[in-house]
């Protein structure tokens, strides 16, 4: 795979897209074909097998009843640190918009439901091979001058610090009122034709992201043929599909900074008024 062109890419028609069954990505030409997807589009969508989407269903549902107790249980699990304040971890509110429970492998997670740690254990020890399988994937792309993508040295101790930063993220999104019903106490929010926008447009910090296709549809990834928004979870299977995207540190760890292979992905999650949705993401990342 060489170094993408500048020419524009033709017209896609996102209708007819067809996810990438995690079982097959040892086979050649899936692995060309993720590698081409990631780096033309900035995101690939995955089809899980029966026990990822189980697991992973089953901890959405461990979490979405850690979310029904009240702010005050719910509170009693952010995290602070004495000099920096609440850190971004464990439980998370944010201005009434959405509230997080991010946790890594090992951290101590809540008491109720009382499955919940058990659930997170079973879907981290499925989600990080997959996770590490991609990254593997990338740092191997071979460059048209011949080089891989990843200093091989550098991607060995990425790989050995993944542990240290790698979190899975439950996000709540509340129900947004339209502008014009909102309490003056109420947080501001970013709006756009009629829509909520509780999550402006960003890229990630860290080298890849892993989505689950949400049941309510809000995640756009920007078209980087016309600089459109592409609505992902419209093309994608809420139970049993799962989006990577890039983020910035994808493009910090490449080997030659020219090599345009792999960029970061610009995304957002908009929203109709008076809709909640819930998602979980698992940040790949590593310490700066």
């Amino acid at each position: 795979m060489g170094t993408q062109e500048s020419k524009p890419l033709p017209p896609r028609n996102w209708s007819e897209y067809e996810p990438i069954p995690i079982e097959t990505l040892s086979e050649p030409s899936t692995t060309q074909h993720l590698l081409q997807e990631l780096g033309q589009e900035g995101f690939v969508i995955l089809r899980l097998d029966d026990d990822l989407m189980n697991a992973l269903l089953e901890f959405i549902e461990a979490s979405q009843i850690f979310f029904e107790q009240t702010a005050s249980e719910k509170e009693a699990y952010t995290v602070h640190d004495p000099l920096r304040g609440r850190l971004n971890q464990g439980y998370i509110l944010v201005d009434r918009i959405k509230e997080f429970l991010k946790f890594k492998a090992g951290d101590e997670l809540p008491d109720v439901p009382p499955h919940l740690a058990d659930r997170f254990d079973q879907f981290i020890a499925l989600i990080h091979p997959l996770a590490e399988s991609i990254l593997d994937l990338i740092a191997e792309t071979e460059t048209e001058e011949g080089t891989k993508y990843m200093d091989e040295t550098l991607y060995k101790q990425v790989k050995e610090m993944l542990p240290l930063k790698s979190a899975v993220a439950m996000i709540s999104y509340y129900p947004r009122l339209p502008p014009e019903e909102r309490d003056q106490d109420d947080p501001p929010t970013y709006d756009e034709d009629g829509l909520s926008i509780p999550s402006q447009t960003h890229t990630d910090t860290g080298l890849i992201t892993l989505i689950s296709c949400s049941d309510v549809p809000g995640l756009q990834v920007e078209d980087r043929r016309t600089g459109e928004w592409i609505e992902v979870e419209k093309i994608a299977d809420p139970r049993r599909d799962l989006f990577c995207i890039l983020g910035n540190k994808i493009e910090l760890f490449a080997q030659r900074q020219e090599d345009t292979l792999f960029k970061r992905t610009v995304h957002r999650v908009i929203l109709p008024y008076r809709t909640s949705r819930c998602s979980m993401l698992y940040f790949v990342d590593v310490p700066q």
